[in-house]
């Protein structure tokens, strides 16, 4: 249950974030807005890395989403509160006239400045100067940096962050020994 929900980064506690989702039924969008910021929020990544996804780059049914940097690119899990509000947001308010996963009502891919203005009406809603996807992205960062697990190469190498994912069974050896 723990690592299904959205790691609560320093200074932005869960009684924020819970008033930032509530916040997001007063947008226009609400649903994909709800999906963007629960993105910025699990994988701290950047405004480019989330207007850049398409809809082929999320695979609901396996709980993945594949993020590009430059020539390449890797998979990461999602856990089921984004899978949930990404499943939501695309049955309910997508508009399918390009392959961008975030769109407007009018379907056309959403742009850095609509992204900056949800941001701006954030900071109103919680009296937060400080949060945007630089700043998200940054405690993000600070917190991968206090996990004594995380693989720090992994993370610089793909200059995202790393999700680790749950502990496997142990092989079937293992278990027999």
């Amino acid at each position: 249950l723990q690592q299904n929900r959205t790691p609560a980064l320093p200074g932005l506690d869960d009684k924020l974030i819970a008033k930032l989702f509530r916040a997001l039924l007063l947008s226009p969008n609400p649903r994909r807005d709800r999906a963007i910021l629960r993105i910025f929020l699990h994988f701290g990544c950047s405004v480019k890395d989330v207007l850049q996804l398409e809809e082929s780059d999320v695979d609901l049914a396996a709980g993945r989403i594949r993020w590009r940097r430059g020539n390449g690119e890797f998979w990461t899990t999602l856990p089921a509160e984004v899978v949930r509000d990404i499943r939501d947001y695309c049955h309910r308010e997508r508009r399918a006239r390009c392959p961008q996963l975030f769109t407007t009502r009018l379907g056309h891919p959403l742009t850095q400045a609509q992204i900056q203005r949800l941001f701006r009406f954030l900071q109103k809603e919680s009296g937060r100067s400080d949060l945007n996807p630089c700043t998200l992205r940054e405690r993000h960062r600070q917190m991968q940096r206090q996990q004594a697990d995380l693989p720090a190469w992994v993370a610089l190498h793909r200059r995202l962050p790393y999700i680790p994912l749950p502990p496997s069974e142990p092989a079937l050896e293992e278990r027999e020994r």
